[in-house]
């Protein structure tokens, strides 16, 4: 008699880890994807860092042939009003009999803890099935398995604006040795159009490219506090 696989939900940012984590459990003999879950800024209907529309990440869902859960987050810059949404939904999930929450996270170890602390709340278990894995490695076999990306957002600091609403370009990406190959340090963002888990590609254009800075403080090892700044590139993209 066959066993039955251990429902699982996974956080779906829409990009390239998001995809490959599916792929791993579409071909697991232990855990099934029932469903998938986004954060949502409340007040755009877009994905955080990411800057994709809702209807977009809807889209994927569509294609996939997988429910889609959207949450609102307010915008106030508090982890407090975050971590508030975030437990409420988990619980909501733990009420529908969901004891696996999964996620693309690679390797930040401090990241991968506070999912796993916010999870605790509720009585759920992370799955990370990248964890640790070779992101140059990761890569090349989402490329290998016929999967195409946009670059929706990207750090101004690492890439021109030029690059933003193109293909992913696997080969400038490995050559470039400031730049973790999966952008783990939020070097770049994307949204998959392609891929064989799709019932067919997520047909999308890009309006045009809009820059975001961000203020943020640092603390220097002498104790003292500094303002500092990053700028954005974010690619309007819309369903044709």
């Amino acid at each position: 008699m066959q066993k039955k696989k251990l429902e699982v939900h996974l956080s779906w940012s829409g990009g390239k880890d998001a995809l490959m984590a599916l792929d791993y459990f579409k071909k697991s003999e232990a855990y099934l994807v029932v469903g998938l879950h986004t954060t949502i800024d409340s007040a755009t209907n877009r994905v955080g860092l990411h800057g994709v529309h809702q209807s977009l990440i809807q889209e994927q869902a569509n294609q996939l042939g997988l429910p889609i859960d959207f949450i609102p987050i307010p915008f106030d810059n508090s982890y407090q009003t975050y971590e508030e949404k975030m437990v409420e939904y988990y619980c909501q999930l733990a009420s529908r009999g969901i004891a696996y929450i999964a996620s693309g996270d690679i390797f930040l170890a401090d990241l991968k803890a506070y999912k796993v602390n916010l999870l605790s709340s509720c009585k759920l278990f992370g799955l990370f099935p990248l964890w640790g894995q070779n992101t140059k490695s990761l890569l090349e076999k989402f490329h290998e398995m016929g999967n195409q990306t946009i670059i929706c957002a990207a750090d101004a600091n690492f890439f021109n604006s030029s690059a933003i609403g193109q293909p992913l370009d696997q080969d400038h990406i490995l050559e470039n040795q400031s730049i973790d190959p999966c952008g783990e340090y939020g070097e770049f963002h994307t949204f998959v159009n392609v891929s064989n888990h799709f019932k067919s590609p997520v047909e999308i254009s890009c309006k045009g490219v809009v820059s975001k800075v961000y203020k943020y403080n640092k603390t220097e090892e002498n104790g003292d506090v500094v303002e500092l700044k990053s700028k954005f590139w974010f690619a309007d993209l819309v369903l044709k």
